[in-house]
């Protein structure tokens, strides 16, 4: 997929999953950082919806060595949550939603690279990943 967006000259995309844009400063500095890139190389998905299981499960499998740690910070009782059938509420309802029942982390925005397999919830994280 990614030698055939190359071909193509189409860009990845990142999907950032946030609850609160104005009021979660890590959300913030990454929309600013993403936007301030004029290379092309990704368009920004925003998201306020909960990620389906399929996103989850595919999340959850990234070798990247802090992946699970990022995920678990993010989302409350993970691998409970892995465990519920793929027509569960939970999967695909508002972030909002979910921050009041307590499985979202209001505090920290999560991103997601899906055709390199990388996430993270930090400028930072998203730097390095972009570099490499």
């Amino acid at each position: 997929m990614s030698l055939l967006r190359t071909l193509q000259r189409q860009p990845r995309i990142i999907s950032l999953f946030a609850y609160d844009l104005e009021n979660c400063k890590p959300a913030g500095s990454i929309v600013q950082f993403l936007k301030s890139d004029t290379s092309n190389q990704f368009d920004l998905e925003l998201c306020t919806r909960f990620p389906t299981l399929d996103q989850l499960l595919y999340m959850y499998k990234f070798k990247e060595p802090l992946s699970r740690e990022i995920l678990n910070n993010q989302i409350k009782n993970l691998n409970e949550i892995l465990k519920l059938k793929s027509f569960d509420s939970i999967f695909g309802s508002t972030l909002e939603h979910c921050v009041k029942i307590g499985v979202w982390n209001p505090k920290h925005a999560l991103w997601v690279d899906w055709e390199k397999a990388k996430l993270g919830s930090s400028v930072k994280s998203i730097k390095q990943s972009l570099n490499q």
